[in-house]
């Protein structure tokens, strides 16, 4: 038993212990498993008696005894012997009640309180009335089951119980009860042969089971407790339970009708009420925005607002329309709620339609039967969308999920991933078949965004050609059948003229149970060959099926097109809806044709595409064996055909010139480009996309304009574009993926840089592979560097740069070589040389001539220059000496210089800059070395001197730069600190000096000889027989003494070797300067080694002089010059006068 509703109502005595006294019994009391009183007795005293003992035993007797005090009493009053009906009726009603076996203790309590109240001695209702009551309750208890029984007890127990008169019990099952509170009930008045109702106004009807309720207000019923049908005539349901306030939004019923045994109600013809989406201005006017509909609501185990899904409404009309239902969006279509979800609502024939509009123009369409509507956003799990571009094109799906926040004002279109909902979309403006996951427009933005699922890893958006076949989709779906399904498909549908083909039927014209013939309906359906309406089970087949049959057995023409678009994040595609072309990124390549071998890889991986698949990208285009670098390029679907008016460079393959081992000859990527081109690239022949015809002439490549070699990849950009390159005639080439190596032929003009005249050329493909001309020059040579020099032999152009095999000629030069290379400021190579002699007067002017077999040469004509390098062998030069020159030699005009070493007349004079004129040899800053003969050493030598030498006379003359310097005598082995020399070639002498005119110090560099030097004027030195001469020698310092030659005359042999000193003196001890030593012959080996004799001059106190012989006289181990000498008696010497 259900408990009712509180309410503040306060409960007679009687009636209240009566009611709690069973509520005790009920909740404590269970079911008897055996009963003692068998039967009641007929006559009313035994029946009493006999019940009360029944009751006792059933309830207990404590708690039974006050109702049976008052039962007995009532029962047994005198007032019956006048119509006892009523009391006979009740005495059969519980002799049934006893033979059906009803145990539980509420009924039969509910029986004594009904007896009580209904009977009309109790004068509650009039006798008509009463005696409807007991006639109906004989009536229902011959027919009825023991639950019915107990429920009809129980049923009226609660209609006529005064306990709590506002919270009238109309029906409960122990699960479901309904309530009538807060209002009035009055029963109907007794007609003959009527069935007892109650009306109830004033007050709400309340359903409850479990922890859900239903609240009807201000309803006015006419209830039949018998049927639990009650009428109804007017009722409000507030949305509360499903999480609404107060008056934001309700229904109101007009009349109606429920079963209160039954856990819901449904009311035809309502009126809804809301507050919400209303129109500005509108909200809280509290007036209907939609017309009658139909309600629902029903008892379920969901109580929270979030989940509810009742109460129902669904409006009857499926045309409403709403101008700006959100901002920007206009609805037509019906209207539901559920719960607290609102739905914008239709049927299968007519669906919702919400229309998004941008600047006046209808963009988006979304159908469905069914869109969840909120305040801060519009949900569908499956609604068609179609996106208008322009006035007949469109984006096609047929069932998307879709979400719309009005808030931000963002559209998001997902694509399931499962049963029709597969089909990809379709887009009629550009011709496609795209397979995307979602779609996103921000509604106020001229732009709408297509993608995969890219959350990092990266899910592809497949974009088809309408007319994209390939021989591999169509052979998967034959698999290993022998005929494919598709062909059958078609005839079917052929059959049945293509339309509303039952599902039956299919399965019977395919052969195909109608299980898998409905898996394989979806999956074709999935592939765009048929339309499949599953819940109709009918099936349309679509003119694909027949296409694709017809481009198995190429009986008609298809295309290849693919955008396959991969990013790691964001959008794929972007569609403009001021102009509808849409952008796509992340494609990295597009097959135009197999056969012809077209493939575009767009740069930055972004194509543009248009009406019709018409599309723009910059990128490169491989067509065969070409490839283009271009950008701009406008691709024309209908004429199969790229207009192409800012080709940056194209490159191209040929076939080798030299075969392969295996006889074949591979392509060669040829290594320079045309470029700074315009043209037309036509694929094949229009209406032959899927070139099932052959039309061997195709690709073909038109140029619109002259275009442009360059070749400034060669030596690090010294051909400049802006002034070397050959100007290409337009030209067509056709067969690009057939081209020839030796058929190739671009005519041209070539501009050198002014290295040669412009001149018209025919360009080819060089041996290296690149593309320029060999041509002979022929005997009168080419005009070279604005006539500066010619060229003469064969010119070759290519990759490598511009070359000669052949002479150049400047003046009174005249280069050999088989590889000259020509810049525009110069030329270089390396071969032979060869320099015509200028005459010229003794000194000064003229240059000889000049020759060399191996020379590298640099020849710069606008700065005058030609240079010449010796590499293996020297240059050949003033011949009648002859010189051999190298290094490097500098012609201009009328002059020669020479950068090396020149080798003449047993010399080599070797320097920076020295001028070679015709008789006369002059450097700033040179070296000078000579030597007696070629197999003997430098006898001289000297290093950064200035160098004049003067073939005329046969004389050199040389001084040394710098004060620090020194001339050396490498044979001799002697420095002399002298910085001026005078060579007489023919004499082979050379005469040094001081060119201050004071004494220079010549030393010695044999290290036996610890540096032993000595001063002079001057010095002479003969190369045969490698003598220096020195002259104006004062003295030589040698150990402690100083010797004095001679005249001054000091002469040096080879190795050091000092001529002895004859006739010279010797002072012992410089400093003290204590012996003298006359007459002697010395041979000076070192700063301390000496040896000879001499005359030892002794003088006495009186000054005599006694000559003393000294035969030998040499240094001792302390570096102290020592004589020994002996005195015979007869020589008569005495130290002094005083001693004998």
């Amino acid at each position: 038993m259900t408990k009712p509703p509180t309410t503040d109502l306060q409960l007679g005595p009687l009636r209240g212990l009566l009611w709690t006294l069973c509520l005790t019994l009920f909740c404590l009391a269970g079911p008897l498993h055996g009963q003692s009183v068998r039967a009641f007795g007929n006559n009313p005293g035994d029946f009493a008696k006999d019940f009360s003992k029944h009751l006792t035993e059933l309830v207990g007797k404590k708690e039974v005894e006050p109702i049976l005090a008052t039962f007995q009493a009532y029962f047994l009053d005198p007032i019956w012997e006048g119509d006892d009906a009523q009391r006979e009726a009740f005495m059969r009603v519980a002799r049934e009640m006893l033979r059906r076996r009803v145990v539980t203790t509420e009924p039969w309590l509910e029986l004594v309180q009904l007896f009580q109240t209904w009977s009309w001695p109790a004068g509650r209702y009039e006798q008509g009335q009463s005696d409807r009551f007991f006639r109906e309750l004989e009536r229902e208890f011959k027919r009825a089951s023991r639950k019915e029984m107990e429920s009809f007890l129980h049923t009226y127990q609660g209609l006529t119980d005064d306990q709590n008169p506002l919270a009238i019990r109309l029906y409960d099952d122990g699960q479901l009860s309904w309530w009538y509170l807060d209002g009035l009930i009055e029963t109907s008045p007794a007609k003959d042969g009527d069935t007892a109702l109650f009306r109830l106004s004033e007050g709400r009807l309340l359903g409850r089971m479990k922890q859900d309720s239903i609240e009807v207000a201000e309803v006015e019923l006419l209830y039949d407790p018998i049927t639990g049908v009650a009428q109804a005539l007017g009722g409000r349901v507030e949305w509360l339970r499903a999480g609404f306030g107060p008056g934001e939004l309700y229904a109101d019923f007009p009349r109606w009708e429920a079963s209160l045994r039954t856990p819901g109600i449904q009311v035809d013809s309502v009126t809804l009420f809301t507050s919400s989406f209303m129109k500005e201005g509108m909200v809280g006017e509290a007036v209907p925005i939609l017309s009658l509909g139909a309600f629902e609501d029903r008892l379920t185990g969901r109580n929270t607002p979030e989940n509810a899904i009742f109460p129902r409404f669904n409006a009857y009309d499926q045309n409403i329309e709403i101008d700006d239902f959100f901002e920007g969006v206009d609805y037509r279509g019906g209207f539901s709620i559920i719960g607290q979800k609102f739905f914008a609502s239709g049927s299968p024939e007519q669906k919702a339609h919400f229309t998004f509009i941008y600047d006046t123009t209808q963009i988006l369409e979304l159908k469905s039967e069914r869109f969840v509507i909120r305040s801060d956003e519009l949900l569908s799990p499956a609604a068609e969308v179609i996106i208008r571009l322009g006035d007949s094109d469109s984006i096609y799906h047929l069932k998307s999920e879709v979400k719309y926040d009005p808030i931000s004002q963002l559209l998001r279109i997902n694509r399931p991933d499962e049963g029709l909902a597969m089909t990809p979309y379709v887009d009629s403006y550009h011709n496609l078949v795209m397979e995307l996951d979602q779609i996103q427009w921000k509604v106020t933005d001229p732009s709408i965004y297509l993608g995969g699922l890219n959350m990092g890893s990266g899910s592809p958006m497949v974009l088809e050609s309408d007319q994209y076949f390939r021989s591999a989709r169509y052979a998967s779906l034959q698999g290993l059948s022998l005929e494919n399904p598709l062909v059958k498909v078609d005839q079917v549908g052929i059959s049945y003229g293509n339309q509303n083909i039952t599902l039956y039927d299919m399965a019977v014209g395919l052969g195909m149970p109608l299980e898998p013939c409905g898996r394989f309906m979806m999956e074709l359906a999935i592939q765009g060959f048929v339309r499949y309406d599953i819940d109709k089970k009918l099936i349309d087949v679509l003119p694909k099926t027949s296409e694709y049959i017809l481009n198995h057995d190429n009986r008609r023409d298809y295309d290849v097109i693919r955008f396959v678009s991969e990013v790691a994040q964001g959008m794929n595609a972007r569609i403009s809806l001021l102009n509808y072309d849409m952008e796509v990124v992340g494609v990295q390549i597009i097959a135009l044709s197999d056969s012809q071998k077209v493939a575009l890889y767009p740069t930055q991986q972004k194509v543009l595409i248009h009406k019709g698949l018409n599309f723009d990208f910059d990128g490169r285009v491989e067509a065969g064996r070409f490839t283009f670098y271009s950008r701009e390029n406008k691709f024309n679907y209908d004429l199969f055909q790229f207009n192409m008016p800012a080709i940056d460079s194209m490159r191209f393959s040929v076939p080798s010139f030299d075969l392969a081992v295996d006889g074949t000859r591979p392509l060669v990527r040829v290594r320079n480009t045309i470029q700074d081109i315009s043209g037309e690239l036509w694929i094949d022949y229009p209406t032959n996309k899927s070139s099932y015809l052959r039309y061997p002439e195709y690709p073909i490549f038109k140029s619109a304009a002259p275009a442009k070699i360059y070749y400034d990849r060669a030596y690090g950009g010294v051909y400049e574009r802006s002034n070397f390159y050959v100007n290409i005639d337009p030209f067509t080439i056709d067969s690009l993926d057939n081209t020839s190596t030796e058929g190739l032929v671009f005519g041209g003009s070539f501009v050198s840089a002014d290295i040669f005249p412009v001149k018209r050329q025919d360009i080819r493909v060089q041996r290296d592979y690149s593309l320029g001309f060999t041509e002979e020059t022929g005997p009168e040579g080419w005009r070279a560097y604005q006539g500066a020099g010619k060229a003469e032999g064969k010119v070759q152009l290519s990759i490598a740069g511009l070359r000669v095999d052949g002479d150049l000629v400047y003046l009174q030069s005249r280069g050999h070589s088989s590889e000259f290379v020509l810049f525009p400021d110069s030329a270089r190579g390396q071969g032979q040389y060869a320099l015509t002699a200028v005459p010229g007067p003794p000194k000064g002017g003229g240059h000889p001539s000049a020759n060399g077999s191996d020379a590298s040469m640099h020849w710069l004509p606008y700065q005058k220059t030609w240079w010449s390098q010796s590499l293996s062998q020297p240059f050949a030069t003033y011949p009648e000496r002859p010189m051999a020159a190298t290094g490097r030699l500098t012609y201009q005009p009328g002059s020669l210089e020479g950068r090396g070493l020149l080798a003449f007349d047993e010399a080599e004079l070797e320097g920076g800059v020295i001028r070679m004129y015709a008789q006369w040899l002059e450097s700033g800053k040179a070296d000078f070395r000579v030597r007696a003969a070629p197999d003997l050493a430098w006898g001289f030598q000297m290093q950064r001197a200035t160098a004049m030498v003067d073939f005329a006379k046969n004389t050199g003359h040389f001084e040394l730069i710098g004060g620090d310097a020194s001339l050396s005598f490498p044979r001799n082995e002697y420095e002399a600190d002298m910085n001026q020399a005078d060579w007489d070639i023919r004499k082979k002498l050379i005469s040094i000096q001081k060119g201050s005119g004071v004494d220079a110090r010549m030393t010695s560099t044999r290290e036996s000889q610890e540096g032993l030097n000595f001063l002079a004027k001057r010095a002479e030195f003969y190369l045969l027989p490698s003598v220096l001469e020195a002259y104006g020698v004062p003295n030589i310092d040698v150990a402690d003494s100083r010797v004095f030659p001679d005249s001054g005359r000091v002469t040096i042999e080879e190795a050091a070797y000092m001529r002895p000193l004859k006739n010279a003196s010797l002072l012992a001890s410089r400093v003290g300067a204590y012996h003298r030593i006359e007459k002697a012959e010395f041979k000076v080996r070192g700063r301390n080694d000496l040896y000879g004799a001499g005359e030892y001059q002794y003088t006495d106190e009186l000054g005599k002089i006694w000559p003393i012989p000294m035969g030998r006289i040499d240094v001792d181990s302390l570096d102290h010059v020592v004589a020994q000498g002996e005195l015979l008696p007869e020589a008569g010497f005495h130290l002094s006068p005083h001693f004998e």
